[in-house]
C-alpha cells in the first residue's frame, strides 16, 4: 500500500503526463493551422496590392520576375482558359493547364481561391491562393504560392520553443511538487513519532505543524488527545494505587482474621483431642476442658457476626430502630459487666442521667466497641464520661499517630505502624458506620505514648 506522499505523486504524474501529451499535439495542430492561416491572410492582402499593379502593367513577365526575387513568393499569372502566361519560378512551357487547378475553380466563384498540395514542377509541398483580376478587359487570375518549408520552419521554431517551455514549467512543477511531497512526507513522520511518543507515555512533547493548516490542526487534536490521556493515565495511576493499597490492606485483614481464627480453632482442637484421646481423665478436668472450647467456640462465632454485621451496615441492610430511653443506665451496665469480666483493669465511669432517641442495641455496639478499644490499646485506667450530652472514652496507652487518626475508621484499614493497630478492621468501622446512621459524627484525639480520647455528641 502506498504512503499519502506517494499517492500525491502518483497522481501529479497521472494528470500532468496526458495533459502535457495532450498540449503539446494539440498546440502543434493549432498552432500549424493558425501559422499556415496568417500566411494565407499575407498571401490575399499581397494579392490585392499586387492587383493594382499588374492591371496597369506593360511588361508583366518583368514585373513577375522582379515580385517573385524581392519576395521570394511565386507569383503566377494564368488566363481564363487556365494557361500560365507568367511565371516567377517556373518555365511556362512546362507547366499544365490551370483550368481545373482547386484555387483557380475557387477563385472563378468566391472572392479568393485557396489549397495546400504538392507542385510536381517545383517539387515541393505550397500554399496556394488565386484570386480573379481583369487585364485589358480579360479574365485572368493572379496565384500566388509559398513554400511550406519555409513556413513549417518558422512554425517549428516557435512550437520548439513552446513545447521547452511547457517542459521546463512541468520539471519546475514536478520540483515543486516533489518539495511538496518531501514536507508531507516529514510532517506526516512527525505526526506519526509524536502518535509513538504518546503510545510510550510521553505527554511532554509539543506538536507544532506548521506547513499547512490541516497540520496545524491535526496538532491541536493531538495536543488535546495527549492532555486527555495523561489526564486518563494519572486517573489510572491514582486508582492503581488505590487499588493496590485497599489489596493490601484486604491481606493484612485476612491475615489477621485467619490469625484471630487461628489461636482458638488450635485451642478447640487440642483440647478436643485430649478429650478424644484421654479417657482417664476427672470430671473437673473435663469441664475446664469443654468450658476452653464452648468459650473459644463463642470468639469464633463473635468473629463471623462482627463481619456480617460489617457487611449488612455498609450495604444499609440495617435500618434504626430508635427509642427514647436514658443511656446513662445502658452504659452503667455495659461498664459493671466489664468490671466482672476484666477484673484486673480499672475502669473508671461518670456519667449523668441523658434521654436519647436512638436505636437502643446499636448504641450499646458503639459502647463496647470504643470500650474494648481503649481496653486494647491501654494497660492502665480507662475514663468514661458522659456530660452535657458528650460521651467519651480516654484511654492513656500507646496512642496514635497523626496522618493514622482519619484512617483508623475506615474499614479493614489496619496501621502499618505500631503504635495503632485496629485488629481487623471492623471495630471502629461499626462506630461510625452507626454514628453516621444517626447523624452523629465521631471525634478522635490522639498523642503516641499518651493515649486517645474517643467522643460524639448524643443531642
Amino acid at each position: 500500500m502506498l504512503r499519502l506522499h506517494q499517492h500525491f505523486l502518483k497522481y501529479i504524474i497521472i494528470i500532468t503526463l496526458p495533459l502535457t501529451i495532450i498540449t503539446i499535439i494539440s498546440s502543434y495542430l493549432i498552432l500549424k493551422h493558425l501559422e499556415i492561416k496568417h500566411y494565407e491572410n499575407t498571401l490575399k492582402l499581397i494579392i490585392q496590392t499586387a492587383k493594382v499593379s499588374i492591371e496597369k502593367e506593360q511588361n508583366l513577365e518583368v514585373y513577375v520576375k522582379e515580385f517573385s526575387n524581392r519576395t521570394n513568393i511565386r507569383i503566377s499569372i494564368i488566363d481564363d482558359s487556365g494557361n500560365v502566361i507568367v511565371d516567377g519560378f517556373a518555365d511556362i512551357s512546362t507547366l499544365d493547364n490551370h483550368n481545373n487547378r482547386a484555387e483557380i475553380i475557387d477563385a472563378r466563384k468566391k472572392e479568393f481561391g485557396v489549397i495546400t498540395r504538392y507542385s510536381e514542377a517545383i517539387e515541393s509541398d505550397f500554399l496556394y491562393v488565386a484570386k480573379k483580376i481583369e487585364i485589358d478587359n480579360e479574365t485572368h487570375f493572379i496565384r500566388l504560392s509559398m513554400d511550406l518549408e519555409s513556413i513549417m520552419d518558422n512554425f517549428y521554431l516557435f512550437w520548439i520553443n513552446i513545447v521547452i517551455s511547457l517542459l521546463v514549467s512541468l520539471v519546475i512543477l514536478f520540483l515543486l511538487a516533489n518539495k511538496f511531497n518531501t514536507k508531507t512526507k516529514n510532517e506526516l513522520n512527525r505526526i506519526i513519532k509524536s502518535f509513538d511518543l504518546i503510545a510510550n507515555k510521553d505527554y511532554n512533547q509539543t506538536f507544532n505543524f506548521g506547513f499547512a493548516r490541516e497540520f496545524a490542526e491535526i496538532g491541536v487534536y493531538l495536543k488535546k488527545l495527549s492532555k486527555k490521556l495523561q489526564k486518563s493515565d494519572k486517573q489510572k495511576k491514582k486508582y492503581t494505587t488505590k487499588l493496590k493499597l485497599a489489596n493490601k490492606q484486604k491481606s493484612d485483614v485476612i491475615s489477621a482474621i485467619s490469625h484471630e481464627f487461628k489461636n482458638p480453632i488450635a485451642t478447640i482442637i487440642g483440647y478436643a483431642q485430649t478429650l478424644h484421646s484421654e479417657k482417664k481423665l476427672d470430671e473437673q478436668t473435663k469441664d475446664k476442658f469443654l468450658e476452653k472450647i464452648v468459650k473459644n467456640s463463642q470468639k469464633i462465632s463473635d468473629i463471623i457476626d462482627r463481619l456480617s454485621l460489617s457487611a449488612k451496615l455498609e450495604n444499609g441492610d440495617l435500618t434504626p430502630i430508635k427509642s427514647r430511653f436514658d443511656i446513662n443506665e445502658n452504659i452503667k451496665e455495659i461498664v459493671e459487666t466489664y468490671k466482672i469480666t476484666k477484673p484486673d483493669r480499672a475502669i473508671n465511669y461518670v456519667g449523668e442521667e441523658t434521654f436519647v432517641e436512638v436505636d437502643e442495641q446499636m448504641m450499646e455496639l458503639v459502647i463496647i466497641n470504643l470500650i474494648d478499644n481503649a481496653l486494647k490499646y491501654s494497660e492502665v485506667d480507662i475514663d468514661i464520661l458522659l456530660k452535657n450530652g458528650i460521651f467519651s472514652v480516654q484511654d492513656y496507652g500507646i496512642g496514635i499517630e497523626k496522618e493514622e487518626i482519619e484512617k483508623v475508621t475506615k474499614k479493614f484499614y489496619r496501621s502499618n505502624t505500631r503504635s495503632f493497630d485496629n485488629s481487623i478492621g471492623l471495630g471502629l468501622s461499626f462506630v461510625t458506620l452507626i454514628l453516621e446512621m444517626h447523624d452523629i459524627k465521631l471525634q478522635i484525639e490522639s498523642e503516641v505514648n499518651l493515649g486517645s480520647l474517643f467522643y460524639f455528641k448524643l443531642n
